[in-house]
């Protein structure tokens, strides 16, 4: 396990004070927008940064000083970071030489692991001969070398083209349940820490926003800034809600906004996401006109008119430009937001 207990960096217009936790076979991942502070986290646990204050302990035991090179966490860098001189195994293996386990070893250990990330056959290549996918798939077996305590992902997808991510990912998730190492994944790209994670982190300077499984934070936020970091997100204020006609909520009521009406609780909004809505013939919800209409493949995405302000809705139905109509907002889809 890793764990970071009221660990604190501070820079002159920027801080991080947080702590967190990372058990046996998790992927723990830290989300947020550039700037947010997920690197820094990142480096800190690894040691190539230092906290003014706090603590760090990988497997019960304290590494808050110890160098970056003795505390056995695996890193694997945005840009590969791979030797051009070296071939594929003795990249690999480069870990393992600076600890002077015995070659037979080392040639042993980085088969195996070529084996492991789908590369066997590819320890006599040149690095610069690879894709990318493949150079990071290097670089991942380079940092379980080690036999790691911790595995920490900087990134590690962005300089990836889009066709290769996937594939790259399944890897990743293949080789980390086998070898249930506590692993710690910084993106920003929302759509990978869905898929990837066991837990989210949303930083939002320097601090955690929102912390819980891909579920809860996309399904059930906690402030309308983690609502809306986890996708597209309509936001709306219980003021909107009152104003919408009974039929906007179907059958039996005027839905969340009238049942907070009567004591009115911390709830500043609610939302609801685009492919929770509803469409139904005009005069039956909230008038709307399509404003937008873009076609993704697997659905479709809009945007409407409507006297309270842009709404958007997902849906695989097919709607022209100016196609008048309604939108229904489900009682049980509607999250309230605490205010913030």
């Amino acid at each position: 396990m890793i764990r970071a207990e009221d660990l604190y960096r501070g820079f002159d217009d920027f801080t991080i004070a947080l702590s967190l936790s990372v058990a046996d076979g998790e992927i723990l991942t830290l989300l947020g927008a550039s700037g947010s502070g997920k690197t820094t986290t990142l480096r800190l646990l690894a040691g190539f940064e230092r906290p003014d204050r706090g603590s760090i302990t990988v497997d019960g035991v304290e590494v808050t000083e110890v160098p970056a090179q003795r505390r056995r966490m695996g890193y694997v860098f945005q840009d590969y970071t791979l030797f051009p001189h070296l071939n594929v195994a003795e990249n690999v293996a480069y870990g393992l030489r600076v600890q002077r386990v015995p070659a037979p070893e080392r040639r042993r250990r980085a088969q195996e692991l070529l084996e492991l990330v789908g590369l066997a056959g590819f320890g006599s290549r040149g690095v610069q001969t690879l894709s990318g996918g493949e150079q990071q798939r290097v670089a991942l077996a380079r940092a379980l070398a080690v036999h790691p305590r911790g595995l920490l992902l900087d990134e590690p997808f962005s300089a990836v083209d889009t066709e290769r991510r996937e594939e790259l990912r399944r890897y990743l998730v293949q080789v980390q349940r086998r070898l249930g190492i506590p692993t710690v994944f910084v993106t920003h790209s929302r759509g990978e820490a869905l898929a990837l994670s066991d837990r989210i982190i949303v930083l939002r300077d320097g601090r955690i926003e929102d912390e819980g499984s891909p579920e809860r934070l996309y399904e059930h936020p906690q402030t309308e800034y983690c609502a809306r970091f986890l996708g597209r997100a309509n936001i709306l204020t219980r003021e909107q809600l009152l104003r919408l006609p009974q039929t906007a909520f179907g059958a039996g009521g005027r839905g969340a906004a009238e049942a907070h009406r009567a004591e009115p609780g911390p709830e500043a909004s609610f939302m609801i996401r685009p492919e929770h809505l509803e469409t139904a013939a005009a005069g039956l919800g909230l008038p709307a006109t399509v404003s937008y209409a873009a076609y993704s493949g697997a659905h479709r995405d809009y945007e409407f008119d409507t006297p309270i302000g842009t709404i958007y809705l997902q849906t695989t139905d097919r709607h022209e430009l100016g196609t008048q109509l309604s939108l229904r907002f489900p009682r049980h889809k509607l999250v309230p937001l605490p205010q913030e």
